[in-house]
């Protein structure tokens, strides 16, 4: 039998990160300047509905889907822990590299 054959896994690296910190470290690591400004989601929450509110009565004479939708906002506010135990049990796995820059 082949060991995880048909099986999702998670891989990570092992270590715990918030999801801003991690997507921070990619476009740093990609060259680009972190964001200094963060909006709290009890601001940017009223605005996405008032922008989603706009376009259900502006849709219908050709305004595109806005991008600032309350459902984004929810995807990319909430936690998420992502668990590799799974891959590492059944598969040996151990990460390679550190998403820390020492």
């Amino acid at each position: 039998m082949v060991v995880g054959s048909s099986q999702a896994y998670f891989i990570t690296n092992m270590e715990p990160m918030k999801f801003w910190e991690f997507v921070s470290l990619v476009v740093e690591g990609l060259g680009y300047e972190r964001s200094r400004i963060k909006i709290p989601t009890f601001v940017i929450m009223p605005i996405a509905h008032l922008v989603e509110w706009i376009y259900k009565l502006l849709g219908p004479y050709g305004m595109k889907l806005p991008q600032l939708i309350p459902s984004r906002i929810r995807i990319i506010s909430c936690s998420r822990t992502f668990d590799c135990s799974k891959a590492k049990d059944r598969l040996g796995y151990a990460p390679i590299v550190t998403l820390q820059v020492l």
